[in-house]
């Protein structure tokens, strides 16, 4: 502006310069790094910033992608993230919520399920947190119940029984932290909490041998969905191998061959090992009277009328909710690379007597 009070005037020419000086290349995103790589943005943070849940491997070549895409860190958005998890830090465990889902929440007080569940908000009491909610997944559509769950102040979610293939595709799994109890079906990349039940039946056979029992069977209820047994007929294997003992056929719920009452006299087991609840009544029912019932253990509780395990909900459920607790603190979202399995290993409450 001159003395007069008039703006210089610039000619065409001028603001083409201008322009030309003005252009600048598009910054490079962490959307556009997950895209060429063919990963998603929370893993393309992970790699970035050094985070352990992100494998050496796939780390190295996000950062090796990102230097030849020319990825410089955005100043503003970096100081805005260092400002939110510093606020994040100070405000505690009671500003996220934690919520359970699964198709079975348990039909009721007692059950193995239902105590693990209430356990687990004993130990979410203890560090702060508010009610945990329970909700059943097969009332929602995958991402409407993300909706949901952002709405109600949801950061945790402990994933119980899961089939439905569409939450690995619809479930918008970026915005929480996870861990699972015990394998969801679908098996999403997540951490697990299980109890140890290999080492439930290896322990099993042979505390048996190690009371006089010289040939125990295996009973196993189980559905097609479960990938359980494969872990028990593992330990069951193992510790027979150990023993140098021939292992009887274990007997299977959801074979429809031979039956129980064909099994019971092909395979003349003097010590019965079952699964559930549930193993002990069949076994009864299949008798009916017309032989003694033989000794039984059951791997989960003990029954009025035979001894079991120790199921250790309550050592359950403040795992769960430890593990959970650390990855929320930590900003830890999102399925994971190298998710692992943390096991919780059961202990004998009493035995049966062998009978002569």
């Amino acid at each position: 502006m001159d003395n007069h009070g008039n703006y210089p005037k610039i000619g065409i020419a001028g603001v083409r310069g201008l322009g030309d000086a003005a252009k600048v290349n598009p910054r490079i995103t962490l959307q556009d790094i997950a895209a060429r790589a063919g990963v998603g943005c929370s893993t393309v943070s992970r790699a970035l910033t050094g985070h352990p849940a992100c494998s050496p491997r796939t780390a190295q070549r996000i950062r090796d992608l990102a230097e030849a895409m020319g990825y410089v860190p955005d100043p503003a958005l970096s100081a805005l993230v260092s400002y939110r998890d510093s606020k994040r830090t100070h405000a505690g465990p009671a500003a996220s919520g934690i919520a359970i889902v699964s198709e079975n929440l348990g039909t009721g007080r007692g059950e193995y399920v239902w105590t693990v569940w209430d356990a687990v908000s004993r130990a979410c009491a203890r560090l702060g947190y508010g009610g945990v909610q329970r909700i059943n997944s097969t009332l929602h559509e995958p991402a409407a119940l993300g909706r949901i769950l952002r709405a109600r102040g949801v950061r945790g979610i402990i994933w119980g029984w899961l089939r439905d293939e569409r939450y690995l595709r619809e479930f918008p799994w970026d915005r929480f932290a996870h861990i699972g109890f015990p394998l969801p079906v679908v098996n999403p990349p997540v951490t697990c909490v299980r109890d140890d039940s290999f080492h439930t039946v290896y322990d099993a056979v042979h505390a048996a041998f190690d009371r006089g029992f010289t040939r125990p069977g295996l009973m196993l209820m189980t559905s097609p969905h479960s990938r359980n047994d494969r872990f028990q007929i593992a330990g069951w294997l193992l510790a027979h191998a150990e023993r140098k003992a021939a292992p009887s056929e274990p007997w299977l719920s959801i074979r429809k061959t031979p039956s129980l009452s064909a099994w019971l006299r092909s395979e003349r087991p003097d010590l019965i090992i079952g699964n559930v609840e549930g193993a002990h009544w069949l076994l009864t029912q299949s008798v009916a009277g017309r032989r003694a019932v033989p000794p039984f253990l059951s791997l989960l509780r003990p029954g009025r009328n035979y001894p079991g395990f120790d199921c250790a909900e309550e050592q359950i459920g403040r795992v769960i909710v430890r593990e959970l607790d650390r990855q929320i603190r930590h900003n830890e979202l999102g399925l994971q690379d190298n998710p692992q399995t943390i096991l919780v290993r059961r202990r004998f409450l009493g035995w049966p007597d062998k009978r002569r």
